[in-house]
């Protein structure tokens, strides 16, 4: 071979390895988080006047997703429907349940790693008994850690039976807390595999059957909120596909040319702060379709 050819084919073999290296980082390594709001728009019009005097509780329960401990207190999705961040981007100023609730408090029991099981006997039977004038808006997100247990072998029981069982038991014991009656809005679980199911891939425990489990546990609680008049879904799951670990990939299913950005936390089992402003817009619109004007 001549040496022009030569150094020509070696400099051809460079360049498509500094392509592959690129690649590889841009698609399966990075995961651009990308800046500013996100999420649907909350119409302004709901927000405007208060919607009652009455005494209102905004209880936290359940995981990490609503914890929020993966970001600052102030920017979780729970601390946000209460409240707006000093530095709240225009178009959410005064889109939050304080602006519309002026006898609202807040008390957030929810705890990163906590499984359904946790969420009956470590939370709901440890709160204190509110009065009747009391109206109780329960904030809810469950199942996440429910579904690693599907991958732990010492577990025998079906823990998608004892799931279903522990959402059901509950609405007594919030029903014991709150005489003067409640609702709960209910958060899907999140897919970090943007559908794929590749939970080894991305540093989670590896799940048998993962993706089919986690759909499992979303019908639960797509049921459950169906069953029972005063539970509402928030659905999560669907916002954040095309948001986890696959997003940069143009050609994935879930790609999100709008927004092809990352909104989950580094341990993939929570939002970040632009997944958890998507999240509390989500809930916002839930919330108001309920409780707001008209």
């Amino acid at each position: 071979m001549h040496p022009r050819h030569r150094l020509a084919l070696m400099l051809a073999c460079g360049l498509l390895l500094i392509a592959g290296a690129w690649g590889y980082r841009r698609f399966w390594v990075d995961l651009p988080i990308g800046q500013g709001p996100t999420g649907p728009a909350v119409p302004r019009d709901g927000f405007q006047r208060v919607w009652t005097d009455r005494p209102v509780l905004l209880l936290g329960l359940g995981d990490g997703v609503t914890e929020g401990d993966a970001v600052a207190y102030s920017r979780s999705y729970f601390c946000r429907v209460a409240r707006n961040p000093q530095d709240e981007s225009a178009p959410m100023r005064g889109i939050c349940l304080a602006n519309v609730l002026p006898n609202l408090r807040v008390y957030n029991r929810a705890l990163a790693g906590a499984t359904s099981i946790h969420l009956i006997d470590k939370q709901a039977r440890l709160l204190p008994k509110q009065v009747r004038e009391v109206l109780g808006l329960v904030l809810l997100t469950t199942g996440g850690n429910d579904l690693a247990l599907c991958g732990e072998p010492t577990v025998v029981a079906d823990p998608i039976a004892g799931f279903n069982q522990r959402l059901e038991a509950l609405l007594p014991l919030l029903d014991q807390k709150f005489p003067g009656g409640f609702m709960v809005f209910l958060g899907n679980l999140l897919d970090p595999t943007d559908g794929v199911g590749d939970f080894e891939n991305t540093g989670l425990p590896t799940i048998p059957e993962g993706l089919f489990r986690l759909h499992q546990l979303n019908d639960a609680i797509a049921r459950f909120a169906e069953r029972h008049d005063h539970v509402y879904l928030v659905d999560l799951h669907s916002a954040f596909l095309g948001h986890g670990v696959h997003c940069a990939k143009f050609w994935a299913p879930h790609y999100r040319e709008s927004d092809p950005y990352h909104w989950y936390a580094e341990n993939l089992e929570q939002p970040n702060e632009r997944g958890a402003d998507a999240a509390r817009r989500l809930f916002l619109l839930e919330i108001a379709r309920v409780l707001g004007p008209g």
